[in-house]
């Protein structure tokens, strides 16, 4: 896969999709999936960040730029092109940026409700800019949303969802369980004095899910590990920032400073501040419990 950054290129013997892709989600995946049915080379135009963001609002990632090229290789495409969403790219009409972009045998898929360049045009302006401009019939293609239990598959959905802990059905929203990435650092090593050593998660660069205690599984030096992991407060501890706190189950190894990926299966309860040392041991015990009713469930 070739990748291109910052440079606006004429693609040729093409199918090509354009979009932000924040979240390469289930509906996402759609388009891209379409893109490989045609003898054309595959390519895509994507953004660093939202252009909403561009604009003022907050929209947090639901991917890195790392992890979601990962996932955009396993599509087969050609090129990608990444273009930082910055004034000039604001700016730009429709028709200038297509110009920039329409080489010889251009062929477009795109959203229902794809709207392109700073005058907003929809696709039928796309299709009769490309027919007039390469004298061919076949031009574009229009993908009908994803619903899922009719409920729309869309970015904003995915990240209201992991805001509210729902982070099963974000999983089906995005075709694949949610993940956060990174390194765990040294806390105050007050699981390990009760009997269940926690890591902590270092930055996060992506949404964090909201507060509550999780049924994960951890990916580190390409293995995966049973897992439980809390995010909040820690409050019977009196911690005062937010933490993610990941308990492995039967690993005795050495975490700190290795990279590594958390996924997360499913919220198991809301975090809650206990009394005594003790009631916090039972209400983990009774975590892990769950945890194993869990999977042995799915076997059955």
């Amino acid at each position: 896969m070739k990748i291109i950054r910052d440079k606006l290129v004429k693609f040729n013997d093409t199918v090509l999709s354009i979009g932000t892709f924040d979240g390469v989600h289930a509906g996402h995946a759609q388009i891209l999936t379409e893109l490989g049915r045609n003898r054309l080379k595959k390519g895509l135009i994507t953004f660093t960040e939202p252009p909403r963001n561009f604009f003022g609002e907050k929209a947090e990632r639901i991917l890195t730029p790392e992890k979601k090229l990962e996932i955009l290789k396993g599509f087969g495409l050609d090129t990608v092109l990444i273009l930082k969403f910055n004034r000039k790219i604001s700016e730009m009409k429709a028709e200038d940026f297509l110009d920039s972009i329409t080489g010889r045998n251009l062929e477009i898929i795109c959203g229902k409700d794809f709207k392109l360049g700073s005058d907003g045009k929809n696709a039928s302006f796309i299709e009769e800019y490309l027919k007039k401009r390469l004298q061919k019939k076949r031009v574009l293609m229009v993908i009908e949303p994803l619903n899922i239990n009719n409920e729309i598959v869309s970015s904003s959905k995915v990240r209201e969802l992991l805001k509210k802990g729902r982070v099963k059905k974000a999983g089906n929203f995005l075709g694949r369980k949610y993940s956060i990435q990174g390194s765990f650092v040294r806390g105050r090593q007050f699981g390990r004095k009760i009997g269940y050593p926690t890591a902590n998660f270092g930055r996060i660069k992506t949404i964090v899910p909201g507060m509550g205690v999780y049924i994960t599984s951890l990916k580190i030096d390409d293995e995966f590990y049973r897992s439980l992991t809390n995010i909040g407060f820690a409050p019977t501890t009196g911690k005062n920032r937010l933490s993610v706190e990941t308990y492995i189950i039967n690993f005795k190894k050495n975490v700190y400073n290795k990279k590594a990926e958390l996924f997360f299966i499913d919220k198991i309860r809301d975090e809650i501040k206990f009394t005594s040392t003790e009631e916090l041991k039972e209400q983990i015990s009774k975590d892990i419990k769950k945890e194993e009713r869990y999977f042995k469930n799915m076997e059955d």
